[in-house]
């Protein structure tokens, strides 16, 4: 899947890796890493596809990202066009801008914002409280 849909080098919140396979501490399973968050491990679940934030250490809370990895990646790509467009308007227009983005990410994968402790909830959260 990845040879066929891609993933970004570099967005201002994930960088990509060689996808690998590996086991995580603290978890059973396998998962393929994809890339990192900077910190975390940004994983899929080879038993159902999703995709996690897998926390290296018990100590960090891992958190749901996405369905599937095709959703990651459509995420990834709306959400790095919609950061640059969001830059040269006023606060209105882009927290409109935002919202409407999210509305649009929502019907894609609602688990993705199912939880306010979801990546994607948390990544909307801070593009909603700063300016971008």
């Amino acid at each position: 899947m990845l040879v066929e849909i891609g993933l970004p080098r570099k967005t201002e919140f994930f960088i990509a890796e060689q996808p690998k396979l590996v086991e995580m501490a603290f978890r059973s399973g396998r998962f393929c890493r994809v890339g990192t968050d900077e910190v975390n491990a940004v994983c899929v679940d080879m038993s159902d596809g999703q995709v996690l934030l897998l926390s290296g250490s018990g100590a960090q809370r891992d958190r749901f990202i996405n369905s599937t990895l095709r959703d990651f990646v459509d995420f990834l790509g709306r959400v790095t066009l919609g950061r640059r467009e969001f830059r040269g308007l006023t606060e209105p227009e882009a927290d409109a801008g935002v919202a409407a983005l999210k509305r649009q990410l929502l019907d894609r994968d609602p688990r993705a914002f199912a939880d306010e402790e979801n990546w994607w909830s948390v990544i909307f959260e801070q593009m909603e409280d700063r300016p971008l």
